[in-house]
């Protein structure tokens, strides 16, 4: 959203997007200031940004596709890394949708598993695959290879679904070609009726749930079992990555945050660690801080801790090789060139990571932590 109507030609260059209209100051520190009451001129709001700062929303339809409830904290999709594209493919093959998403900002991927297969629930489904009859790049007779414009008919007695095999559904980023259809409670499909691009048409009878089906526009099918035993071969995985800031704690989870007293974003995140702190007590969660920044010393801290009513136990002690340790570990968890300010991490009890990243982490993330310890 623009408010300031002096912006150079080349917006995206324009230092009418930073500047402070009170200092004449070009900073990328927009929102810290509007948070600060810093942008008020004459009793006035002067915003030129409020960009940046986007978090990730889910939105689930009633059934009808008239109206959408926003699921997005429930749903553990509630991501502050600025996403730019996502898209969606089955990586673990059990059925459900996983999501991955390409951010703006550390950590530049993020995958997001779909964990409704994991509960006791109806999960029918069909996987499609297309195959379409083009051999050549000028053929007109026969559709893309690919089989993308081809339109799926599901029969089961009177009741039909319908759907279409898309590309380019997003911005840089394609979902997988495996289509994947749920069916609810049936058993079996009656009838797949593909209509390709070319005009042709291919039926498949009696498609049993949980098969993958690949259909080819020049005649036939393939089909075989799309599920494949993911858990027997997670059992073989290593165990977690240590923080090296830990255990210190008997607590069954601990929150770090990792800060620098002259952060904004780390004190605009102050109020968002006092509601992960009120909604787990009682749980076994202990919050901790410890510092980023290897310049400050522990006078800086120990004032800093003395002057704010902090949501977590700041680690003052903490000496600059241990801060070293942490900052470097995490860089490489997290595949960042630079630590972003807050950086979290979560551990259980040994010191296991659960879970880092920029930001914090969600109250669902926590509770379903504390669940599976």
């Amino acid at each position: 959203m623009r408010q300031d109507e002096n912006i150079g030609g080349e917006i995206s260059k324009s230092e009418a997007w930073d500047r402070d209209p009170q200092t004449g100051i070009v900073d990328n520190l927009v929102d810290a200031r509007v948070e600060a009451g810093d942008e008020m001129i004459d009793g006035k709001l002067r915003v030129h940004s409020l960009s940046g700062h986007e978090r990730n929303k889910l939105y689930l339809n009633d059934g009808t596709g008239s109206n959408f409830s926003d699921q997005s904290g429930l749903s553990g999709l509630d991501d502050e890394s600025d996403g730019r594209a996502f898209a969606i493919f089955d990586y673990d093959r059990d059925g459900w949708s996983d999501i991955v998403s390409v951010n703006a900002m550390n950590p530049l991927t993020r995958l997001f598993r779909n964990e409704m297969g994991d509960e006791d629930r109806s999960g029918n489904f069909i996987a499609l695959s297309f195959r379409g009859g083009n051999r050549t790049a000028t053929s007109s007779d026969w559709s893309n290879r690919d089989g993308y414009g081809a339109r799926i008919e599901l029969r089961k007695g009177t009741e039909m679904i319908e759907r279409e095999h898309r590309c380019g559904q997003g911005y840089g980023s394609q979902n997988s070609a495996v289509m994947i259809i749920g069916l609810g409670d049936w058993e079996e499909v009656d009838e797949v009726i593909v209509r390709w691009p070319s005009g042709r048409k291919s039926i498949v009878s009696r498609v049993k749930q949980g098969e993958w089906l690949t259909v080819d526009e020049r005649g036939g099918e393939e089909r075989k079992p799309y599920r494949r035993d993911v858990k027997s071969k997670q059992k073989s995985l290593p165990g977690k990555a240590v923080f090296p800031l830990g255990p210190q704690s008997k607590a069954r989870l601990t929150v770090w945050k990792g800060m620098a007293t002259w952060c904004p974003a780390c004190a605009r995140y102050r109020p968002y660690f006092e509601h992960l702190k009120a909604m787990t007590q009682g749980l076994d969660v202990e919050f901790r801080g410890f510092p980023l920044d290897e310049t400050e010393g522990r006078e800086a801290l120990v004032a800093y801790q003395n002057n704010h009513n902090l949501p977590y136990d700041l680690q003052t002690d903490l000496s600059m090789l241990d801060r070293k340790k942490a900052e470097v570990f995490l860089e490489r968890w997290i595949g960042a060139a630079e630590l972003p300010y807050p950086t979290s991490v979560v551990t259980n009890q040994r010191g296991e990571i659960l879970w880092a990243g920029a930001g914090a982490p969600t109250v669902s993330e926590l509770r379903r932590f504390l669940a599976a310890e």
